[in-house]
């Protein structure tokens, strides 16, 4: 199963923990969060 989250310092997991997104690249998760996991509270 894998895991999509977000990182209290902003970051987001691609599926590899504790794995920030590569700077320069466009975030993988950043369309696909909403159907990985509800919105935070």
């Amino acid at each position: 199963m894998l895991l999509v989250q977000i990182k209290p310092s902003g970051g987001y997991h691609t599926g590899i923990e504790n794995k920030p997104a590569p700077a320069g690249k466009p975030i993988q998760c950043e369309k696909s969060k909403t159907r990985a996991h509800p919105p935070p509270r």
